[in-house]
């Protein structure tokens, strides 16, 4: 006779809770932190080869090393690599995760995590071979592997699983933070902290990720509950606490992974904010969401390649491509845009160390808007949000005032995580969960491959346009309308009365 899985303590839940949200803080997203990064880099000399002779100077108020044009390319280029590659990254390390489960998903990440800051603290450099870039592909890889895995936790309180994953995906808008300390701790200490001890020293994070993963963390996926929660105005029926050990019945237990099980199927993405329901859950919970959700023409139940092949996953992706580049050639040229608008080293210095601080922490405090705007205001307006965000952050971001670049910068940070957020519901209510994974990964791997092309343009850029930024961003305002008054227009006429994204 076969003895049911023991149900987890509470205890234990707690605690791989708690885990899952530190590593989400400390490892998801750490290269978005590249524009706090980035003045330690220039200080500490990386690529400072690749200027001409006699271009490196320093700065004669501060005596700090000033950026040359050569050396700015290069590190823009880690980077632009880095980050497409994480999104390129997403078919394969959801593939990964639904052959491996969240315990070697998150020891591979880990190891990924390991080798990142070790070959980026080594620094070495030769004709055939950058630690550098090497290790920040390492980073960019390794964070994701570690943060999908730990979404299933939600799970493990069903009642609180919404809190659960605002918490670890707020972890993921704030993973840009221990950049931002290092940077304060290297400037306090004038460069005491040099590059290869802190990266060194930080493999001590990816560690505590294996040992926990070892002995403490979920060696296979929180099994759902047999619904996805309910409205609050719906009673959800009670469950026998006997029966708490039965498999088809536990909300609790751990068992063997399905597909549906996925973390990766169910969660989306390191993206997304939305929990998800099993497809046999669908039916039942459409009849519950009657009157809500107001879609014409969604594409539930139509095959993957049907729903690639559809105007709204061309819409859909051609926005989500168009705004990852732009908002991934800010963080790379930040300090430069600021400069080249406001002509002043003081003021560029201050706003971008706001910059860097503020990223993270509207990040984390926005998730009580962001979830008030998507559950309980009308779909439509999301949207339309966006649209004016991006158009109000595009003007701004070109101001000569520090007021206007300070508040366009406000804009920024709250527009990044509403955007990822709005974007994954946006799939979920359009495509129905079925083929979510597949339809919504070769969206992000598309928005990878042509974030890859700010490479360029960054080259374009400084030599061709003269260190001139403003054709750069007019072109991505218009780009950005254009999409995003696309994707204004579709909802409009596919919803009737503007329908909830419940």
């Amino acid at each position: 006779m076969t003895l049911p899985t023991p149900v987890p303590s509470t205890a234990l839940r707690l605690t791989q809770i708690v885990f899952a949200i530190f590593f989400c803080l400390t490892c998801a997203g750490v290269i978005f932190g590249f524009a706090a990064l980035k003045p330690v880099l220039i200080q500490e000399g990386v690529y400072a080869d690749y200027c001409k002779p006699g271009e490196r100077t320093t700065d004669p108020t501060t005596g700090e090393w000033l950026l040359c044009e050569s050396q700015d390319i290069k590190l823009n280029f880690m980077f632009t690599l880095s980050a497409g590659v994480t999104n390129i990254a997403c078919l394969p390390i959801g593939y990964t995760l639904d052959k491996l489960g969240p315990r070697k998903t998150s020891l591979l990440g880990a190891t990924l995590f390991i080798l990142g800051n070790f070959f980026f603290g080594l620094g070495y450099r030769s004709t055939w071979m950058d630690t550098y870039v090497l290790g920040f592909l390492f980073l960019a890889l390794g964070g994701p592997l570690i943060f999908l895995p730990s979404f299933h936790l939600s799970n493990a309180f069903p009642a609180y699983s919404g809190l659960i994953l605002s918490g670890m995906t707020g972890a993921f808008d704030a993973s840009s933070i221990p950049y931002v300390v290092y940077r304060a701790l290297y400037d306090k200490v004038k460069g005491g902290i040099s590059l290869r001890t802190f990266f060194w020293f930080y493999t001590v994070i990816p560690f505590i990720v294996i040992v926990e993963q070892l002995f403490i963390g979920p060696p296979e996926i929180y099994q759902r509950p047999q619904a996805i929660a309910l409205p609050p105005d719906i009673e959800a029926p009670t469950t026998d606490p006997t029966n708490l050990a039965v498999p088809s019945s536990d909300p609790f237990q751990t068992g063997p992974e399905t597909p549906h099980d996925s973390a990766f199927e169910i969660s989306a993405s390191a993206f997304s904010r939305v929990h998800l329901g099993a497809p046999e859950d669908l039916p039942s919970v459409e009849a519950i969401l009657d009157g809500k959700e107001q879609l014409h023409d969604s594409l539930h139940g139509l095959s993957a390649r049907d729903q690639i092949m559809s105007w709204w996953f061309v819409c859909l992706t051609l926005f989500v491509c168009i705004h990852m580049a732009r908002i991934n050639f800010y963080i790379q040229s930040v300090t430069s845009q600021l400069l080249y608008y406001l002509q002043s080293p003081s003021l560029t210095l201050s706003l971008s160390k706001t910059f860097t601080l503020l990223l993270p922490l509207v990040g984390f405090l926005g998730i009580p808007l962001i979830g008030y705007l998507l559950d309980h205001r009308p779909w439509v307006e999301v949207p339309i949000i966006l649209f004016l965000m991006g158009l109000g952050f595009g003007i701004l971001g070109m101001s000569e005032g520090y007021i206007g670049q300070l508040a366009g910068i406000l804009i920024f940070c709250l527009f990044r995580p509403l955007m990822y957020t709005a974007l994954s519901s946006s799939f979920v209510l359009i495509f129905g969960f079925e083929h979510f994974g597949s339809v919504y990964g070769l969206s992000m791997t598309l928005s990878g491959l042509v974030g890859l092309l700010n490479a360029p343009l960054d080259v374009l850029v400084k030599t061709r346009l003269d260190g001139h930024f403003v054709g750069v961003d007019w072109g991505f305002v218009v780009l950005g309308c254009a999409s995003a008054g696309w994707f204004v227009g579709r909802v409009r006429r596919g919803t009737k009365g503007g329908g909830r994204m419940d």
